[in-house]
């Protein structure tokens, strides 16, 4: 795991984007504390990386790597875990090999294979090569896109980095606020790939790859999608076959996750999926280390499950609690992690156990993705059935619908058509806000589109409302993917929380200490496999996530994980009230005030007195002290 970035001035180099590379290498030293390079063309070309050693830990790893006559050169983030069998399949080619690093498989590969390459790793990856007996610049993201990959292009320069905050060191930077993703972090609290909170700079969208020539723009196409795994129709097979599949691609996924030169650890929260991973290593012969964070508050503490199934495995157990004070502490560095206003506060314990387990390790596993894959988030069946009805609504409903969400236009601010009469009359508890999302639902386009309030911090309106700049929600119409409701969820989430929200935490969480992050579950042909299973492998007899279920019942005592999901919930009602009495979120409402002039003053002055007694409130204070504080940091 690593840090890369890098640019392409056409016209020439200077020395003034030389020294840019060498801060921006700097600005990512968190992500590769074992090592750092440059590598220039000195025709405008110059690529940077800060190294994590993983495999191979001598010097023959270092990068940027170049081939042996210089007219390739790569600088790699990630891992690919069968790189071994591409080695061997290369050498028969002709390739030979001065190193065990999978950076110099990815080297060859490339010159054998070109682009597809990619196709034949598996592994989590961000790379760019510059191949110059074809004078251009290519950039590659992982299928699911477990690594990130951001990119801009002015007309002239091409820039790309693992974060915000290495661009953001280029000499050419000059970054300008993007009011719609604004917006959408007010309403989703994360940001979705393609946009980033500045104009011009996008992230680079999983399973796609850009390249830029030596004339005209650079140009991003897909190498894998998931439509194109959904096109294959459903597997028929038996639910036994279904099952002896699965549990092969799982224990051939996550052995690949345990190839390493260092020790490999594990998160353990004592939920179904953590404990699928620790078991099934525990049969394959691994007995990795296991890291859990509890809290304070016995309500959302699960440190205690986490610790049983340990000691039935075996595993040497490291647990710690996280207090109000912590977590304070923790608020104070938001920003430096997430350089992109982010919202998911789970980033917090996610945070301290990277930090526990990397006082002993350099690598750990994370068991994200079951929930996507395998339909084992609670709310997906209400959802679906929310989606399911919409289908059959009247045409007079859904435009009583659009009459009401232009009533309550403005509310709980007070500023829409009789926004004052409403506000008045719902307050700002749970009725205002089930109005809210009602009329969202009712005037909604489209059965995905209908589900979007259900899962909006703040609706559309009401951010229209805050903001001094037109706004409405920008994945409204992104369009519906096959299967029944549930599927279709899942299949949305895939794309697009999994990616911009999960693995964003995970992997800014686990870099800012240095060590490497790994997704077992998100191997892509698991992936494949789970989105071709019928709905009743993922949903059901023994619940959701029936399929890992009866696989995960023979490797760890059935009692121990069959409990209710609580997810990585995080006593976020008690450290808001902290914050609040402390004055830090009136504060941060000042930042935004003074240094975002996008939102409208007045709104965000009663904010806190809108929202602080609400239950429903919380989380939207949370993303507005959020955004306060990273405004504080990168906005001059």
């Amino acid at each position: 795991m690593c840090g890369i970035v890098g640019y392409w001035q056409r016209g020439g180099d200077d020395e003034r984007q030389r020294r840019g590379l060498g801060d921006a290498v700097k600005a990512l030293a968190r992500r590769g504390p074992d090592g750092s390079g440059t590598w220039f063309d000195g025709h405008g070309v110059g690529l940077g990386h800060t190294r994590l050693s993983i495999i191979d830990l001598s010097s023959a790893g270092a990068q940027p790597m170049a081939c042996h006559d210089a007219e390739i050169v790569v600088t790699f983030n990630g891992e690919i875990y069968n790189y071994r069998e591409i080695a061997a399949e290369l050498a028969t080619k002709g390739h030979t090999f001065t190193s065990s690093s999978d950076t110099e498989v990815v080297l060859a590969a490339y010159r054998e294979w070109g682009p597809a390459c990619v196709d034949r790793f598996i592994g989590m990856f961000a790379f760019a090569i510059w191949d110059g007996p074809q004078g251009c610049l290519r950039l590659f993201r992982d299928r699911i896109g477990v690594k990130p990959l951001y990119w801009g292009w002015d007309g002239r320069t091409l820039c790309f980095g693992s974060e915000l905050k290495a661009l953001r060191a280029l000499p050419h930077w000059q970054p300008e606020i993007n009011a719609v993703a604004v917006g959408e972090f007010l309403q989703y609290a994360y940001i979705a790939a393609p946009r980033t909170i500045y104009q011009g700079v996008h992230k680079l969208m999983p399973g796609h790859w850009l390249n830029l020539g030596r004339e005209d723009g650079p140009t991003v196409r897909p190498y894998w999608r998931l439509a194109d795994v959904l096109a294959k129709g459903e597997r028929i097979e038996s639910d036994a076959v279904l099952e002896e599949e699965l549990e092969a691609l799982v224990e051939s996924a996550f052995r690949y996750r345990m190839v390493a030169d260092v020790p490999v650890a594990l998160f353990l929260s004592g939920g179904l999926d953590s404990s699928l991973v620790a078991g099934v290593l525990k049969r394959c012969g691994f007995t990795p280390q296991a890291f859990t964070i509890g809290f304070e508050s016995d309500r959302h503490d699960e440190s205690a499950a986490a610790r049983k199934v340990a000691d039935a495995l075996g595993l040497e157990h490291h647990m710690a609690r996280i207090s109000s004070r912590e977590a304070g502490a923790i608020l104070d560095q938001w920003p430096t992690f997430y350089d992109e206003p982010f919202g998911d506060h789970s980033g917090i314990p996610t945070y301290l156990v990277a930090r526990l387990a990397r006082e002993r390790v350099k690598v750990a596993l994370s068991a994200d993705g079951g929930d996507e894959l395998f339909c084992g988030y609670g709310g997906y069946p209400l959802v679906g059935s929310r989606m399911q009805r919409f289908e059959g609504l009247p045409a007079l409903a859904r435009s009583a619908g659009r009459m009401m969400d232009e009533m309550v236009a403005g509310v709980p601010m007070g500023n829409g058509p009789v926004g004052a009469r409403v506000k008045s009359a719902l307050g700002h508890g749970l009725v205002h806000d089930r109005v809210l999302k009602l009329s969202g639902y009712l005037a909604a386009a489209s059965p995905s589109d209908a589900i979007r309030p259900f899962r909006s911090f703040f609706q559309p309106r009401e951010i229209a409302a805050m903001m001094a700049v037109p706004y409405a929600d920008p994945r409204a119409g992104a369009g519906e993917w096959p299967g029944k409701p549930m599927e279709r969820l899942m299949a949305t989430d895939l794309g697009e929380y999994l990616p911009d929200d999960v693995l964003v935490k995970v992997d800014r969480a686990t870099m800012a200490v240095g060590l490497e992050g790994r997704e077992p579950l998100l191997d892509h042909r698991i992936v494949e496999f789970a989105f071709r299973l019928p709905l009743r492998s993922r949903n059901g007899p023994l619940g959701n996530k029936h399929i890992l279920r009866s696989i995960l019942y023979r490797h760890v005592p059935r009692p121990l994980v069959d409990r209710p999901k609580q997810g990585f919930a995080v006593p976020i009602a008690d450290w808001m009230r902290d914050l609040l009495a402390k004055g830090d979120v009136a504060d941060s409402i000042t930042v935004l005030r003074e240094r975002l002039p996008m939102l409208r003053a007045v709104q965000l002055d009663g904010a806190v007195t809108a929202f602080a007694g609400s239950p429903q409130g919380v989380n939207r204070l949370w993303l507005l002290h959020a955004l306060g504080r990273w405004t504080e940091h990168w906005k001059p």
